[in-house]
């Protein structure tokens, strides 16, 4: 057996030594946490009350399969098929990326700007992958219309079973946002709120890419021709322009190295007062814009 004996304790001290040498303690104690959230639905005290529980070889082998997905890097977040996202609990999987703090941020960013909430608000969420941002907009803003569009139907699907999972209505569409300019559909609206967290990265940032990300998140929602690192931005900004209505917001997540050309592709197209915002990190992540 792999544990000395197959109690929780001896669960959580595997857990531990396997680890250490990949995760900070903070994070291991997370992990551990976790695990057995995903085998027992147990909280954080009833791990504490429960560590002499003994395990089942079937038990045993769901800690063990867990430990091993996360030394071959998987992301803890595909593991445990969900995460925590504004308050909503948003199921994950290699078909979209994972939802992360930042993109939280600028959903709150919105939240701050947009105030308006009926039924004649229209909010449009571009490249919306698992549909997280689409679906929390939705939360605080329950009249509001809200269409979430990606050009992968496996990500669609994604998002339609999110939003079932947390009773939310959102609207999907496949459309390739590089090509908004023959979107028809979107076109027959104006919108009170474009967003998009779009891809991003240039492909000759590949290799500095943690395995993590590289090896199990979608590359397609990730990375960008290096010759037009803000080619999604640009094609958002020139559909945003005709198609959001009087003082309508326009609003990005950003790669830190590029705010600065986004921001002046903003200008460019008749955006007024285009504001950057940094992270909790820091980092320039965030822009505002209205037409």
């Amino acid at each position: 057996m792999f544990v000395q004996h197959n109690t929780v304790s001896s669960c959580l001290d595997y857990v531990k030594s396997r680890l250490e040498n990949q995760f900070s303690l903070t994070e291991i104690r997370q992990i551990q946490r976790q695990i057995f959230e995903k085998i027992f639905a147990w909280s954080p005290a009833q791990l504490m009350l429960n560590n002499d529980y003994r395990l089942t070889e079937s038990e045993l082998l769901l800690v063990r399969d867990f430990v091993k997905r996360l030394k071959n890097n998987e992301p803890l977040q595909y593991i445990m098929g969900y995460t925590e996202f504004c308050d909503l609990k948003i199921l994950c999987d290699s078909r979209a990326l994972i939802p992360r703090p930042e993109t939280e941020e600028l959903v709150y960013k919105i939240l701050e700007y947009n105030k308006t909430n009926t039924a004649e608000t229209k909010i449009l969420d571009l490249c919306t992958g698992s549909g997280c941002i689409a679906l929390a907009l939705k939360s605080k803003w329950d009249q509001a219309a809200v269409t979430g569009v990606d050009v992968s139907i496996e990500a669609l699907q994604l998002a339609q079973k999110n939003a079932e999972s947390l009773n939310l209505s959102v609207s999907w569409l496949k459309e390739d946002v590089l090509q908004l300019a023959d979107a028809n559909v979107l076109k027959t609206q104006k919108w009170d709120v474009i967003v998009s967290n779009p891809p991003y990265i240039p492909e000759k940032d590949k290799s500095m890419m943690a395995s993590n990300v590289l090896d199990f998140e979608p590359h397609l929602a990730l990375f960008v021709d290096n010759k037009q690192p803000i080619i999604f931005y640009q094609r958002i900004i020139e559909f945003a322009k005709g198609q959001l209505k009087n003082d309508g917001l326009l609003a990005f997540e950003l790669h830190e190295n590029l705010a600065n050309e986004v921001k002046e592709a903003c200008s460019q197209n008749g955006f007024s007062a285009v504001e950057i915002f940094e992270d909790l990190q820091g980092k320039s992540r965030m822009l505002v814009a209205r037409i």
